[in-house]
């Protein structure tokens, strides 16, 4: 006898139209969150990377103009003999124009204040491109890193000068002599293998130098810089214009130095009583009695959008609330004069 079996039959059954919908509301909740945690991620990165820049940035410009600010009025004397000497100015033309013919210690650092659209005093010209409106310039005059002795003692006030190596010295180079009592720039009109120095008139007023120089004295390269801050008439990927610090020299012109810095103000220390401590900053363009100088810069990221929102700053003490998004620092740093305090006229 057949046994007959049972054979029960079952439907395939997918996935109804709700469960699809939960099942997309889900995945679409989870790749916000994926997207999200990504775009906070890179926005991160680019903050970190903007101010890492920045920071690189600030602390190459604040060691680059405290060097040369602790050397301004260096002529290559160690010591003073009597306390308070200026330089003899014979070159003609002058390294920086508006220099006087005799540098005092006040007169080796010049101040530009911004005034708006102008400064005081008058910027000499030269620079280019052209400072931005509003943001102040500094002067230095130092004698260079690199000093040379005399192999013997001129004969005379208009005799070459003899040194004991070659100094590196070219034809029309601005140079100074000084001995710790006197000091004199000139403009070098002949150099024999680097040697022997010659400084006669026509690019000199005088042939003659203060005093014949003795085996004792240094001469040394003269150096006239400006720093400022100027448009590099780059835009940034986002159209922002692009600032930088610069440097303007009368032999090699303007030269861009470093790019995102926007701004940079200068305050002096004055000692208005005498006893060798700052009694107060002021925005001066007067050098007689600064013993020191405080600089500030703004620093600022070369792309906009960097942060979410605009993000406020405080510079000269003030709050500024800016109109983009750049990410933006602020630099301070303050400077002994060294070579300039105790050098004033008594």
């Amino acid at each position: 006898m057949k046994k007959i079996g049972l054979h029960l039959r079952r439907d395939q059954g997918g996935l109804s139209l709700v469960e699809i919908m939960i099942a997309l509301a889900l995945s679409l909740v989870l790749l916000m969150g994926v997207i999200d945690i990504l775009t906070s991620n890179r926005q991160a990165f680019r903050i970190q990377t903007a101010m890492a820049r920045i920071q690189e940035s600030g602390r190459y410009a604040a060691q680059r103009l405290a060097y040369d600010l602790r050397m301004a009025g260096y002529l290559g004397c160690g010591n003073l003999k009597n306390g308070f000497f200026q330089a003899n100015v014979l070159a003609s033309p002058r390294p920086m124009p508006g220099m006087p013919s005799e540098l005092a210690a006040k007169d080796m650092l010049k101040v530009y204040q911004a005034d708006g659209e102008s400064w005081t005093p008058a910027l000499p010209a030269g620079p280019n491109p052209a400072p931005l409106a509003g943001t102040d310039v500094v002067e230095i005059h130092r004698a260079g890193d690199q000093s040379y002795s005399l192999a013997n003692g001129m004969s005379s006030r208009t005799a070459p000068i003899h040194l004991t190596a070659s100094s590196g010295l070219e034809k029309d180079d601005w140079a100074v002599i000084a001995d710790c009592r006197r000091a004199d720039v000139f403009r070098v009109t002949g150099i024999d293998n680097g040697h022997q120095a010659s400084h006669a008139a026509g690019e000199n007023t005088s042939g003659a130098l203060s005093g014949a120089y003795g085996t004792g004295a240094r001469v040394a390269k003269f150096l006239s810089t400006l720093y400022y801050v100027g448009d590099t008439g780059r835009v940034s990927e986002n159209g922002a214009a692009i600032p930088a610090l610069y440097r303007y020299t009368p032999t090699a012109g303007s030269e861009e130095l470093l790019e995102g810095v926007e701004d940079m103000q200068v305050v002096l220390g004055v000692d208005e009583d005498g006893d060798g401590s700052v009694d107060r900053y002021l925005a001066s363009t007067d050098a007689d009695k600064a013993i020191s100088v405080r600089l500030e810069f703004l620093m600022r990221s070369l792309e906009d959008h960097v942060t979410s929102e605009p993000r406020k700053y405080t510079y000269g003490g003030t709050i500024i609330t800016p109109t983009d998004h750049h990410l933006r620092k602020v630099f301070t740093v303050q400077v002994q004069l060294r070579n300039l305090a105790g050098n004033q006229a008594p």
